[in-house]
């Protein structure tokens, strides 16, 4: 990422204007961490609490996390009703990391059924308690996989916490896990998978011909060039993309 795109990630938010009426001292905290994390490269100051999720922000996992919220509402929230207007929508968390986007989700209503999938079995303690978290990879085959995690979380939380950890984790195809929760239909997958996300859809044909919504970042011109046929896709910045089902109900 070059330094222009660092900046522009950084004030990303304040494009999102609505929430800057909204929750004005938040949207300028928040502006301002960036800018010094995208500085520094570290998270600076105290936890402050979020008003979209009442989450704490702690570190810079989550820091980057709510950047990612305001990437997901600056793409639009033509998705929300698809939650809102269900009874009991599900929806799949690819990449939940600290569960940032499951607490949006659910935020949006209650009753949303969220299954949420990351490799460090450690991030299950910061899901919320209601999401049926998998500690497992996803790919296009099943298998094992051995994972080593470069970027580790910062000092704010235990040191070394994740810096140069090694595991061997259970791999397997999204259509499985999908069936394993009754082949719902999806209101929303969010794919969040830093450069996997072409193993990822590979294995989920079945799971998004009965899927509304997908949120992808995309990492890679494969992967742009082999977005999901079905789905109008738009996006608002370089990074993510957003796609809904074409003619849906």
């Amino acid at each position: 990422m070059t330094n222009v795109q660092r900046l522009r990630y950084a004030l990303l938010n304040l494009r999102g204007w609505k929430h800057l009426l909204f929750h004005p001292c938040f949207t300028i905290c928040l502006t301002a961490r960036r800018l010094a994390m995208t500085v520094a490269r570290k998270f600076c100051g105290p936890a402050f609490i979020s008003p979209v999720t009442g989450e704490a922000i702690f570190n810079g996992h989550s820091l980057m996390s709510y950047w990612a919220i305001h990437v997901v509402r600056e793409l639009g929230d033509e998705w929300h009703p698809l939650l809102r207007d269900t009874v009991k929508p599900v929806v799949f968390d690819v990449g939940a990391n600290l569960g940032v986007f499951g607490r949006l989700a659910l935020s949006i209503n209650p009753a949303t059924q969220v299954v949420a999938v990351d490799p460090w079995q450690d991030m299950e303690a910061h899901n919320h308690h209601a999401v049926k978290f998998h500690p497992v990879a996803l790919g296009n085959a099943p298998g094992m996989v051995s994972l080593v995690c470069t970027a580790g979380m910062d000092a704010s939380t235990a040191p070394g916490y994740y810096q140069g950890k090694e595991v061997s984790v259970k791999m397997m195809t999204l259509d499985e896990l999908w069936r394993e929760h009754g082949s719902p239909d999806v209101a929303v997958l969010k794919i969040d998978v830093d450069g996997a996300e072409g193993g990822v859809l590979a294995g989920a044909q079945n799971m998004l011909a009965r899927t509304q919504a997908i949120i992808l970042e995309v990492n890679s011109p494969e992967v742009l060039a082999a977005l999901p046929a079905g789905f109008a896709w738009k996006t608002y910045n370089w990074h993510d993309r957003i796609g809904l089902r074409i003619n849906r109900d």
